[in-house]
């Protein structure tokens, strides 16, 4: 994390217009010293004794400590899928408040540390919510550094004011030139205040750092659609994740084209997750969430022809929804993919050719591949997906379920060419209820349950007896 830290000249200033009587006397008077003394003391003092006084510490280890400190008291409010929305507990006993009132030198480090003070959050229904009058010190103090920022509507059960959010809203945007990212959940009311905010600054383009979007909406299609027809504005943003679980006509119009991360939660047709992705050519990772399953033959999800679409950049693609998300893979050449995950809720048989399709076309650097069928995976579909050529070299390949390690157990035992068709694998589990089989090197949190190799079963675990 970058420290923001002004000179030691700024330093002395804050501690002299300290009031002393306020604040405990600091061991340390280092601050107040002239520098060539100042490294003349710590080297006698390290030549005599080893432990060093933490106020003899350099200031930017000081400061690294102070921002472990404020971690420990951190939520994770947000979905966490950009990065962790880490907001502080505003409680005067807990850091950084309480690093005010140790002493004026750790103070003036606190107070002139603006990174300690840029990852804000303006929800109400946490314990120790922040005032306004809170929010507007730690905008002062954090300077001119980039804001990271989280705002919920307010639940009216758990709060006398519902307009707070709005205030922090109009709060949060004296400082919009320096917003590097948000998180806001939307009501109708929060909607209205974030798009007339879009519509005034976005049209003075005051969005200049803004690089990361989550919104996660509860309000009308037609606030949706604005709203949408507002987020091009943003032309710095480059991580878009958008939340909302009623389903919205098409089209979608996002900014895909500029996007590197791209995570949608929201129902889609497969032809509709197709033109989507479609336009995200400088995307790295893609994840649609809520594919929807499509009435055509077999529950395959598209029955025109296209053509084939280049997405070069991306490395990691996510695929979630009821039929058949897999059968999209055939219709994009991804030559630098490196991990691909495939949730299927009720697929149809035999969807793992489209799999062999892909993997035939692209010849992609894969690094790990994972596939989940819920509620159950077929037996066939375990065979058809490991018999598929392209998978060997890939270091982790994954078939999630709940049953799964018993399902292939039972192949192995009965299946007459088992030897020819499953070379090597592993079965294991981890901290979730879920089974997994396939092969990667297995992390701490994750226990074998059985090997096979060469015609060899070979049990991880003493409860688990191989005839």
């Amino acid at each position: 994390m970058t420290n923001y830290a002004t000179s030691s000249c700024k330093r002395q200033a804050i501690v002299n217009k300290e009031d002393p009587s306020q604040l405990p006397d600091c061991h340390s008077t280092s601050s107040m010293r002239p520098p060539g003394q100042e490294v003349c003391e710590e080297a006698s003092r390290r030549e005599n004794n080893d432990t060093v006084h933490v106020n003899h510490l350099p200031v930017e280890v000081l400061c690294q400590i102070f921002e472990m400190a404020i971690h420990r008291h951190y939520y994770i409010i947000s979905h966490n899928v950009l990065r962790e929305y880490l907001t502080v507990r505003w409680d005067p006993r807990a850091a950084p408040f309480n690093l005010l009132h140790v002493c004026r030198y750790w103070r003036a480090i606190a107070q002139t540390t603006s990174s300690l003070w840029t990852s804000l959050s303006g929800r109400q229904d946490l314990p120790h919510s922040p005032r306004i009058s809170t929010m507007k010190y730690c905008l002062e103090q954090s300077l001119s550094a980039p804001l990271d920022l989280f705002l919920s509507h307010t639940d009216h059960r758990t709060t006398s004011d519902p307009l707070h959010a709005n205030k922090m809203l109009q709060l949060f945007a004296t400082e919009a030139h320096r917003w590097r990212s948000l998180a806001i959940g939307l009501n109708s009311d929060l909607a209205e205040d974030f798009i007339a905010l879009l519509q005034e600054y976005g049209a003075d383009r005051k969005f200049l750092s803004l690089e990361q979007l989550e919104i996660n909406a509860a309000c009308p299609e037609t606030l949706l659609r604005t709203l949408m027809s507002l987020i091009p504005v943003l032309k710095s943003l480059r991580r878009l994740y958008w939340n909302h679980q009623a389903v919205v006509h098409p089209p979608l119009r996002l900014p895909w084209n500029q996007l590197h991360f791209v995570y949608i939660d929201t129902p889609l047709s497969p032809q509709d997750t197709l033109s989507y992705m479609s336009q995200c050519s400088c995307a790295t990772s893609i994840t649609f969430m809520d594919v929807r399953k499509s009435s055509g033959p077999q529950g395959s999800p598209l029955t025109f022809k296209a053509p084939i679409i280049s997405l070069s950049n991306l490395k990691t693609l996510r695929l979630r929804g009821k039929g058949n998300p897999v059968s999209l893979l055939p219709y994009f050449f991804l030559p630098n993919l490196e991990g691909l995950e495939i949730y299927a809720v009720h697929p149809p048989p035999c969807q793992y050719l489209a799999l062999e399709i892909f993997l035939e076309r692209s010849r992609c650097p894969l690094r790990r591949i994972r596939v989940h069928n819920h509620p159950r995976v077929r037996d066939e579909d375990i065979i058809q997906f490991f018999q598929i050529p392209h998978l060997a070299p890939i270091p982790s390949v994954e078939m999630a379920g709940y049953c799964v390690h018993a399902q292939l157990l039972e192949i192995l035992l009965e299946h007459a060419g088992a030897r020819l068709i499953f070379p090597r694998l592993l079965a294991w589990g981890g901290l979730s209820r879920e089974h997994y089989v396939g092969w990667k090197d297995l992390e701490q949190s994750e226990h074998l349950e059985y090997s096979y190799k060469d015609g060899k079963l070979r049990s991880g675990l003493p409860s688990i007896v191989i005839p």
